[in-house]
């Protein structure tokens, strides 16, 4: 999975390897492949019926969660189309659409914006916050800047 090799990803999966094992780190082939923007593997791998498209890292990581981190738009929509559910909460309690905002990632949230507006939003819940919130804390303003264009109340 680290080299974006299809034909070896194929070959494996014919001899039966089964892309489910997850690596040392909790990780499965569709968790690297989405990572790595390898939406080759990643099509490959969607399309065999043991891969679930949702299914959790150690941490709770989907492959949505790690394609949205690090700004993969080819592997989110691909997930999407198969599937993904972008409001699963990982181990820390934040969804792929949250990661796609505290890492200030504002052209990813413009094009996931209807979803993200489905995400429930407790604010008198310990612990609760709005994206807007979770975008003034991250390193950047893009993020905060789009969603307060959106219309989002900054109070």
């Amino acid at each position: 999975m680290q080299e974006k090799k299809l034909e070896v990803v194929r070959s494996l999966c014919g001899f039966g390897a089964d892309p489910n094992v997850p690596n040392f780190e909790g990780m499965r082939a569709l968790h690297l492949a989405a990572l790595r923007n390898d939406i080759h593997s990643l099509d490959f791998l969607l399309s065999l019926q043991e891969v679930k498209v949702d299914a959790k890292s150690s941490d709770g990581w989907t492959a949505a969660h790690l394609s949205c981190f690090v700004g993969n738009l080819d592997s989110t929509s691909l997930l999407l189309e198969h599937g993904a559910d972008l409001l699963l909460k990982h181990n820390h309690g934040m969804t792929a659409i949250d990661e796609v905002v505290r890492t200030d990632n504002h052209v990813l949230l413009q094009c996931l914006l209807e979803i993200a507006k489905k995400q429930p939003r407790d604010l008198k819940l310990k612990g609760g916050f709005s994206h807007l919130h979770l975008a003034a804390g991250s390193d950047g303003s893009k993020c905060l800047e789009f969603l307060l264009k959106q219309g989002e109340f900054p109070n």
